[in-house]
């Protein structure tokens, strides 16, 4: 063992190091302690958990009375998925294999959560009850894949596989399991979609452009797009009625974009800027806010920008600390 510091790495295995020839090793180390904070539209604050901690990706239940988040353990530094409740203050962990369990997306009726994991290797699709250690395999060994959200009706998950042929696609599958049906796949990188409020909509981020903006498609889908952002755009949130669809543009700006029903299609609207964050780094490009159903509050990660960098730790000579054959 070189050291027993904790080292950040992405979940699909990345580990942050480098080494060289010469006997010098670097590596990212320590963790990005960050807030979960209710923001209002004008950016006034206030604590939605009153610790802080290394939290990843806050996510609202659609009752809009637990928040779902990722914390890594204590002793190993691997993710696991954690439930908060909002009117009794106590968190529960959800998720207990030693390996990473991410990307957490709850179920309508908030009695399933549907999550990635990489006890296999890569990340794979997993499926259990709140209320059980009882989990089953949704999808594996199809590249990797990320849960990202499910259907209004319970019934499809949306997730993000990654491949080395076209990068980052949005595919689905039905939560009982079966074939999985693609969405958008290009040579782009796809990310962070969400199902609208009604499920006739899929928002999501693609860097088609040579930037990434917000785009929006029908679903089931038929080919079609709009795009959303205008000057970048990413971590699409939509409000409950439909009626107005947020992102983050460039410089953590919060947008809101009406959205005007016309003929049975959504259009964009009037966009303006509401607030500035200060939003945790995604890791994984998970979306790092959440809205209430009225549009009104907007559950944000929190991290101020001078504690955004991770340490990095230098070793000289490491080898010689590795027994000799």
């Amino acid at each position: 063992v070189v050291s027993k510091e904790r080292m950040q790495y992405h979940p699909a295995g990345f580990a942050l190091f480098s080494s060289s020839r010469t006997g010098v090793l670097a590596y990212g180390s320590g963790s990005r302690i960050s807030s979960i904070l209710w923001v209002d539209r004008q950016g006034h604050a206030e604590p939605a958990i009153s610790a802080d901690a290394d939290y990843l990706a806050p996510h609202l239940s659609a009752d809009q009375k637990q928040i779902l988040y990722g914390l890594p353990d204590e002793s190993s530094g691997n993710q696991d998925q954690w439930l908060f409740d909002l009117s009794r203050h106590t968190s529960r962990r959800l998720t207990f294999n030693p390996k990473d369990e991410f990307a957490g997306a709850l179920t309508p009726d908030g009695k399933q959560l549907v999550y990635s994991s990489n006890r296999s290797g890569s990340p794979s699709l997993y499926i259990k009850s709140i209320d059980s250690p009882d989990e089953r395999l949704l999808l594996g060994g199809l590249g990797t894949s990320f849960a990202e959200s499910v259907s209004p009706d319970g019934q499809t998950v949306l997730f993000r596989r990654l491949t080395s042929r076209t990068q980052n696609d949005i595919v689905t599958i039905p939560i009982s399991g079966g074939p999985v049906t693609p969405i958008v796949a290009s040579p782009f990188n796809e990310i962070q979609p969400v199902f609208s409020p009604s499920g006739r909509w899929i928002a999501y981020s693609s860097d088609e452009s040579g930037r990434f903006e917000v785009y929006m498609t029908p679903y089931p889908p038929n080919g079609s797009r709009v795009q959303i952002s205008v000057e970048g755009g990413m971590q699409a949130a939509w409000r409950g009625d439909e009626k107005e669809l947020f992102y983050v543009a460039p410089g953590d700006q919060l947008t809101s974009v009406m959205m005007e029903a016309k003929a049975g299609e959504l259009r964009p609207g009037a966009t303006r800027v509401l607030a500035a964050l200060t939003l945790r780094p995604a890791r994984n490009d998970e979306r790092e806010y959440d809205v209430t159903s009225d549009g009104q509050r907007f559950l944000v990660n929190s991290l101020s920008r001078e504690r955004r960098s991770f340490p990095i730790t230098v070793v000289l000579n490491w080898q010689d600390d590795l027994p000799s054959k």
